[in-house]
C-alpha cells in the first residue's frame, strides 16, 4: 500500500510539473534574448541590426504628423487609413508592390520637404529592396517612419503588351476569334493586303489596336524584295514622308508601325532619323521587329524624341507559356514588357488558354494587360534576347611559307646577288623600271643606284651558280 501511495504522489507532481511548464510560457513575460532564440527568422523577414535606426522613446500619438506626413502619403498611393500604424518606437506605413522602395523613399522625402519636416537620417534594412527607415523631426517632436513594401501589389503596376505579326493569311473565322479575345492586344496589318479579313479589321474595336507593317530594306536585297512601298536607305526625307502617309491613308485609325524585313535599313542613321522625325510629330509609336543587334532604332528614337520599341519574335508556339511566364516577370521588374509572335493557330490557342489558366494570379499581381501605344515608359532596357554581340575575334592568320631570297641582276654590271625578301621589296618601291624574262621566269630590276666595284664583282661571280638551260617553247 505505502508503494502505490508513493507512486500516485510521484505522478501527481511531475503532471503538475508539465503543466505548470506550459502555462509559464503564456503567463510570464518573455525577454528579448528568448524571444530571438525561440523561433530563428528566415532570410525574407530579417531585419539588419546594424544599419537600422534607434527607436524614439518620445513617440507621438500622431497629431499634426496625419496632416503633414500619413495623409499626404496614403491619398498619393490611394491607400487606406489602415495602412498606417503605430508600433513600438516607431511608426510603420505599408505601400503596395510594384513600384521600388526606392521611388517610395523619393516620395516620403518629397512631402517632408513640402510639409516642413526635417530629415534627421535614414537608412534601407535588410534584404534590400524591402524597408526603409526615417528619423524625422518637426516642431521639437521626432518620430521614426518605416516604410515597407506590403504582399499585395498595386493595380496596373505590371503591363503586357501582346502584339500578333504576319496576318497576311488570317481567314474570316480565324479574324474573328482574334478579335473576340477579351483582352487589349494589337495587330501588325498589311495596309495593301487583298486579304478581305484583314479589311474588316479596320473598323474593329479599340482593344484591338492596329499597327502598320512597314516593309524596309533588308540585307539580301535584291534577292529579297520587299516590295514597291517599302523604305530603302537611299530614300530621302520627301519619299520617307510620302511612303508612310500613303500607308496611313490605308489604315487612319493605326496606332503606329511595325518592321518588316529591314536589317539593313534598321542600321542606318540618316534614314531612320528621318521615319522618328515623322514618327514624333504625330506620337505615333515604332516597333522594331528585326531582331538585329547592330539595330540603331532605340538610340535615334531617343535623339528624336521618338516613341520606340526594339525586341525579337518569339518563334516557338509549342513552348509559349514559357515566354509568357518569362515577359511577365520582365514586367513585374521593369514596369512593363512586349511579348510579340507570329500568328498561328497553335500560338494563339496556347497563349488564350495560358492567360485564361493564369487570370486569377495576374490579377493578383497587378498585372494588365494593354496595347503597344499605352506602354508610356521609354524603351530604356534592352530586350534580353538581344544581347550584345560578342567582342569580334582577330580572323585567323596562316604564317607565310619561307620566301626564298630574291635574285637581283644589274645590267650594267652584271652582278647577281641574293637580297632578303623585305630588301627586295625596298629596292623595287625605288625602281624605276621592271622587266620579265619568259625564258628563265627571272625577274630583272634596273635599280637606280651607282654600279658595284671591279672586287664585288669578282667576289659575286665566284659564287654564282651554273646557268640554268633556257626553257623550250
Amino acid at each position: 500500500m505505502g508503494i502505490a501511495r508513493k507512486i500516485l504522489i510521484f505522478m501527481v507532481l511531475t503532471a503538475g510539473i508539465i503543466v505548470l511548464g506550459r502555462l509559464a510560457g503564456r503567463l510570464l513575460p518573455r525577454s528579448a534574448a528568448a524571444s530571438a532564440k525561440a523561433a530563428p527568422a528566415s532570410a525574407d523577414t530579417l531585419r539588419d541590426s546594424t544599419n537600422a535606426l534607434p527607436p524614439v522613446e518620445a513617440d507621438t500619438t500622431g497629431g499634426k504628423w496625419h496632416d503633414k506626413l500619413f495623409d499626404p502619403l496614403l491619398r498619393s498611393a490611394g491607400l487606406p487609413e489602415k495602412n498606417i500604424k503605430r508600433k513600438t518606437g516607431y511608426w510603420e506605413i505599408t505601400f503596395p508592390k510594384g513600384r521600388p522602395i526606392h521611388e517610395y523613399a523619393l516620395e516620403i522625402e518629397k512631402t517632408c520637404k513640402a510639409g516642413g519636416i526635417q530629415v534627421l537620417a535614414g537608412a534601407e534594412l535588410r534584404p534590400p529592396n524591402r524597408s526603409v527607415e526615417y528619423l524625422l523631426a518637426s516642431n521639437g517632436q521626432n518620430i521614426k517612419l518605416r516604410a515597407s513594401l506590403g504582399a499585395g501589389f498595386m493595380a496596373g503596376a505590371a503591363k503586357l503588351a501582346i502584339v500578333f505579326n504576319e496576318l497576311d493569311s488570317l481567314r474570316e473565322t480565324q479574324a474573328a476569334e482574334l478579335e473576340s479575345a477579351p483582352w487589349d492586344k494589337s495587330l501588325v496589318v498589311d495596309p495593301y493586303a487583298e486579304n478581305p479579313a484583314l479589311r474588316k479589321l479596320r473598323f474593329t474595336d479599340a482593344r484591338n489596336e492596329i499597327l502598320i507593317a512597314l516593309p524596309m530594306e533588308p540585307a539580301a536585297y535584291p534577292f529579297v524584295d520587299p516590295g514597291k512601298h517599302a523604305l530603302f536607305i537611299h530614300h530621302g526625307k520627301d519619299d520617307v514622308e510620302r511612303i508612310l502617309s500613303q500607308a496611313r491613308d490605308s489604315l487612319p485609325k493605326a496606332a503606329g508601325f511595325a518592321t518588316r524585313y529591314g536589317d539593313r535599313a534598321i542600321e542606318n542613321q540618316p534614314l531612320l532619323d528621318k521615319v522618328f522625325q515623322y514618327t514624333a510629330r504625330r506620337n505615333l509609336v515604332f516597333l522594331d521587329l528585326t531582331g538585329s543587334q547592330r539595330s540603331l532604332a532605340r538610340q535615334t528614337a531617343a535623339a528624336q524624341g521618338a516613341r520606340n520599341r526594339t525586341l525579337a519574335q518569339w518563334k516557338d508556339s509549342l513552348h509559349l507559356e514559357d515566354e509568357l511566364a518569362r515577359k511577365v516577370a520582365l514586367a513585374q521588374k521593369t514596369g512593363d514588357a512586349v511579348l510579340a509572335l507570329p500568328y498561328s493557330v497553335t500560338g494563339f490557342r496556347n497563349l488564350r488558354k495560358a492567360l485564361d489558366a493564369n487570370a486569377e494570379r495576374f490579377n493578383e499581381m497587378g498585372l494588365e494587360l494593354v496595347t503597344l501605344s499605352s506602354l508610356a515608359t521609354p524603351d530604356s532596357l534592352p530586350d534580353p534576347d538581344l544581347a550584345a554581340p560578342a567582342a569580334a575575334k582577330p580572323p585567323h592568320t596562316v604564317p607565310a611559307p619561307a620566301v626564298a631570297p630574291a635574285k637581283t641582276s644589274d645590267k650594267r654590271s652584271g652582278v647577281v646577288a641574293k637580297t632578303p625578301a623585305k630588301t627586295a621589296a625596298k629596292t623595287t618601291s625605288k625602281t624605276t623600271a621592271q622587266t620579265t624574262d619568259k625564258t628563265t621566269a627571272k625577274t630583272v630590276v634596273k635599280p637606280a643606284v651607282k654600279p658595284a666595284t671591279k672586287t664585288a664583282v669578282k667576289t659575286a661571280e665566284k659564287a654564282k651558280p651554273k646557268p640554268v638551260k633556257k626553257a623550250v617553247k
